[in-house]
């Protein structure tokens, strides 16, 4: 083929692909995701089904939302996770599912708050206190709520018959991860188990719990009735499921989208607020005709056996209890809600500053300190495969080994620290476990530099051991420049959630999200360079290096 025949093929393909983006959209439909963790026959996910179409119709077709039901994505706590991350737009999930990462949340699943949903749904759209809280998850975590869907009250299903307050015999039964519902059933005189939603039908039909509570709507759904058949209709908690969307997701949304997913959200709440409701008889028939029994327990012993709750949380939450009893009080007996500022009501014992500057002067100090120290070449420490270390790198990888350390030294002492001050002294250092998980997450990425600077990560070489010396040093070198690319595909993805994550606290230590994910650009940063350094070691033929690769 000649040059102009070339030139010609190249045209065409030129104008052929013009015209591919000629017959394209003037606009590219945006996919969104939901996720949730109930049956795909559950009230949850009739309205996430009518969510997405109300979406489609309100944004003229630019939004489009698809569902997974059944954990099909993530569990609860791990959607939020995904949220937080930006890798998920929307999750309904119960409003304790969000305490752990805003303390102040656990109160809403307070026992008998509530005595029926016309109540409910007052608290949650009209209370101050309730608005309060959910401005504070948006700041703090990152994740807005949007509307209220309808779950129900929680009721019990068991294997057996469930006792009144004081005459169990400590039997296990299961909760899911909340501060409140465990120490309600330890109330009641049951041992609560904390179980995966997806485990729980196994563990009723083994004997693990005797029983689980859960709205009739899940119970239903997840057929837990027919391994725990005895359902006790003590409407204990109630229990609605914030609708929330991930702030980085409602930050890309023209407002024209944000009015039309808003509306999208407010709209299938309602809906699903009149379906739990007027379902519940049905749903309680339908078991009954498959086997199940329905029980009515009389509530007065276990609503006094909760007064051990509130003093607990009391003594964690201090006057926000009171203030979201006096909405409920004047929700139960039809008075008008008060109105005005409240006092900042998030009570999560955030960190001192004087304990923050001293633990970032003394990271601070440790990591010059200990690049001084660790220079000394001591055995296990400055042992290397490669003898042409320069100082440069000696010092810095030094410095990163004694953090690690440091690191994993902190950790063991506030996990002791605080598990003994929680069973000791009855007190919850509420930052403890937070600091252990941001220092356990630069360990890691630091653990991997030490690993790369030392050349011990993991290596299947055998069939590279069988090429002749100047093919695997062509092998290793090739395999030095793909991880490079790896690394630094890591960094800039990093240094993007990072940047992505400086406008959100962590919760207890008050210190932007964004510091935590820094470990991740930082550590690929620093193993970039350690590999680079291999890389050019190799293209020189660095013969101690060949003979450890």
């Amino acid at each position: 083929m000649n040059a102009r025949a070339q030139n010609l093929g190249l045209v065409a393909w030129l104008i052929a692909f013009a015209l591919l983006l000629a017959t394209q959209p003037a606009y590219a439909k945006k996919i969104l995701t939901l996720s949730h963790t109930n049956g795909p026959t559950a009230t949850r996910q009739i309205a996430s089904e009518e969510f997405a179409r109300l979406v489609s119709e309100y944004s003229e077709q630019r939004l489009e939302v698809r569902v997974f039901h059944s954990g099909q994505l993530a569990n609860d706590p791990k959607a939020i996770e995904l949220m937080k991350l930006g890798g998920l737009d929307f999750t309904i999930t119960a409003t304790g599912s969000y305490a752990p990462h805003y303390p102040n949340l656990n109160l809403l699943t307070l026992p008998y708050l509530v005595d029926n949903y016309e109540q409910g749904w007052r608290l949650y759209d009209e209370s101050p206190w309730v608005a309060q809280q959910f401005e504070g998850l948006a700041k703090k975590t990152g994740i807005r709520v949007l509307a209220t869907w309808e779950a129900g009250f929680r009721q019990f299903t068991t294997t057996i018959p469930l006792a009144p307050p004081g005459e169990s015999n400590k039997e296990k039964m299961r909760v899911y991860p909340n501060e409140s519902l465990r120490s309600m059933v330890e109330a009641f005189g049951y041992n609560p188990v904390i179980i995966p939603a997806p485990e729980v039908y196994l563990a009723l039909q083994q004997g693990t719990v005797v029983g689980q509570e859960n709205p009739l709507d899940t119970i239903y759904s997840m057929r837990f009735f027919e391994v725990a058949p005895r359902i006790s209709l003590t409407s204990h908690i109630y229990s609605p499921t914030p609708f929330t969307v991930a702030e980085s997701t409602w930050k890309k949304l023209s407002e024209a989208d944000k009015a039309a997913v808003k509306r999208a959200a407010k709209e299938a709440g309602d809906f699903s607020r009149q379906r739990v409701k007027e379902s519940e008889p049905r749903l309680l028939e339908e078991m009954v005709q498959r086997g199940a029994s329905v029980h009515r327990p009389d509530l007065k012993p276990f609503q006094e056996a909760v007064t051990s709750v509130y003093d607990q949380a009391r003594d964690r939450y201090g006057n926000q209890v009171d203030l979201l009893l006096a909405d409920s009080q004047a929700i139960k007996t039809g008075e008008e809600l008060p109105t005005g500022p409240l006092e900042d009501s998030y009570s999560s014992q955030p960190i001192s500053f004087p304990l923050s500057l001293s633990l970032s002067l003394g990271g601070l100090i440790t990591f010059v300190v200990g690049s001084l120290i660790l220079n000394s070449r001591t055995a296990w420490l400055s042992e290397y495969p490669a003898g042409d270390e320069t100082p440069l790198f000696r010092y810095l990888g030094n410095a990163i080994d004694w953090t690690v350390i440091w690191c994993g030294f902190a950790i063991v002492i506030l996990m002791f620290g605080n598990v003994l001050s929680r069973f000791v002294f009855k007190f919850d250092v509420a930052w403890s476990s937070e600091l252990s998980v941001f220092l356990m997450i630069w360990a890691i990425f630091l653990g991997g530099v030490s690993a790369t600077r030392r050349r011990s990560h993991m290596r299947v070489a055998e069939a590279v051991n069988l090429l002749p010396q100047g093919a695997q040093r062509w092998t290793n070198t090739i395999a030095n420049a793909a991880s490079s690319i790896v690394l630094l595909l890591l960094l800039l993805s990093g240094l993007r959630i990072a940047q992505a994550n400086l406008g959100q606290d962590l919760v207890a230590l008050g210190w932007p999200v964004g510091f935590q994910y820094a470990a991740l650009p930082v550590g690929a940063g620093f193993a970039l360079l350690f590999t680079l350094r291999d890389l050019v070691l190799h293209l020189r033929g660095s013969v101690e290096l060949e003979q450890h690769s």
